[in-house]
């Protein structure tokens, strides 16, 4: 599978979870935006470009606060994004469990996913999701 194949599935699969709620729905998506421009700049030492800095400072300082799933939801999706980020963190720091920096992507949509239908949803989803990340993974490291 390649990297594109593997994002359009995933951005299919938040579409899906988030069905009429374009407001978890552009969260997710901005999310996985933030974490690309990340991974590509800590990782690769891309340098980002100014249309990608402006849309990741403009989403996390503008639009995030605003976002009302995001708002109502913040208890919940915190922890969360903590515990992708430490894992991401790990990852990079051990170079081990390399799966581990996709955290952020699986992590975060299966906590929509039970957010938004409970474990019912949860379930039917994130074993796709987690594939999906390691196709991704595998896809990256062909680059």
């Amino acid at each position: 599978m390649t990297q594109k194949e593997a994002l359009t599935r995933i951005y299919d699969i938040v579409g899906e979870i988030c069905g009429d709620d374009w407001q978890a729905k552009r969260w997710l998506c901005q999310l996985m935006t933030v974490a690309q421009v990340w991974d590509n700049f800590v990782d690769s030492g891309d340098k980002p470009h100014a249309g990608q800095v402006d849309e990741v400072f403009t989403a996390l300082l503008l639009e995030w606060p605003n976002n009302s799933f995001f708002r109502a939801n913040i208890a919940t999706l915190l922890p969360a994004m903590a515990n992708a980020v430490s894992a991401w963190k790990f990852s990079d720091a051990e170079k081990r469990a390399r799966q581990r920096a996709y955290d952020v992507g699986s992590e975060l949509i299966g906590a929509v996913a039970f957010l938004k239908g409970g474990h019912s949803l949860h379930s039917r989803y994130m074993p796709e999701v987690r594939a999906l990340c390691l196709a991704l993974m595998d896809a990256n490291d062909k680059e």
